[in-house]
């Protein structure tokens, strides 16, 4: 269930989900439709990764507590990835 939400709140790029977008998730999930197969396909796990962190600070407008939820880590570990991938944020 925590897969399935992470997955929908970082596909869906929205800032207010319905029943519809997790429901369209769990059949991508199920059928093996997952972003890997699409607009991702041919990334490094890094790249996925970055692009993950950037995503999320673009739907919760660097707001990085919110960041990190979304993620499912806490914030010490999101200010690792973000030193790790180079990523700046307006502190």
């Amino acid at each position: 269930m925590k897969n399935l939400v992470e997955q929908t709140i970082l596909v869906s790029g929205k800032s207010r989900l319905e029943a519809s977008d997790f429901e369209q998730q769990s059949r991508n999930l199920s059928s093996g439709n997952t972003p890997v197969s699409g607009s991702f396909a041919g990334m490094t796990l890094e790249e996925l990764e970055k692009q993950s962190i950037v995503q999320a600070l673009e739907n919760y407008k660097g707001n990085l507590s919110h960041v990190a939820v979304a993620l499912g880590v806490s914030r010490a570990a999101l200010y690792r990835w973000l030193e790790k991938n180079g990523i700046q944020t307006d502190k």
